[in-house]
């Protein structure tokens, strides 16, 4: 069953259920010339933004707004109050179009770069893991806490330097 819920700041105007999917609620709003406009509630259509996340444009006294739905959805059933790049909304299976509420989680920023899923195409190393030239122990692990790098050490395997950043990156 689909749960509803007001989107905060837009209340009694526009909802969000939990499946990811957005509506404007039956209103009456006044035109600019005074009369009286009678307008029926209505799923929205969304849009891709370009990079597979869809979003969505919400009004408000006559100024229009353009979210994207896992934006709403985090506003809305996670609490999230967006705060630039300190706290992120992640898609847990790394699906950005898959926006129902079971999929979203709210993370650092920290950690959502660390994920795996999130490598660059550059280099097909976890985060943090970087090779060395030390043929005993090839790869060695760093992390950077307020601008300064900090050595963590010099491991075997991929596996062993990638476990020694997520455990540092937790101490954090």
């Amino acid at each position: 069953m689909e749960n509803w819920k007001d989107i905060p700041g837009y209340e009694g105007t526009y909802q969000v259920s939990d499946i990811g999917r957005v509506k404007s609620l039956s209103r009456t709003v006044k035109r600019s010339d005074g009369k009286e406009l009678n307008l029926k509630g209505k799923i929205l259509k969304t849009n891709d933004d370009g990079e597979g996340r869809e979003k969505a444009v919400l009004s408000l006294y006559g100024k229009a707004k353009t979210f994207r739905i896992y934006q709403l959805m985090a506003i809305t059933f996670l609490n999230h109050i967006p705060n630039g790049m300190k706290v992120v909304v992640d898609h847990i299976d790394g699906d950005k179009s898959n926006n129902k509420l079971s999929n979203l989680q709210l993370i650092s920023s920290r950690e959502n770069t660390s994920k795996d899923k999130w490598r660059t195409k550059k280099s097909k190393l976890p985060l943090g893991v970087q090779k060395s030239r030390s043929t005993k122990n090839p790869f060695v692990s760093q992390i950077r806490i307020n601008g300064k790098v900090k050595h963590i050490g010099m491991f075997k395997t991929i596996e062993q330097a990638a476990k020694a950043y997520e455990s540092a990156l937790s101490l954090i």
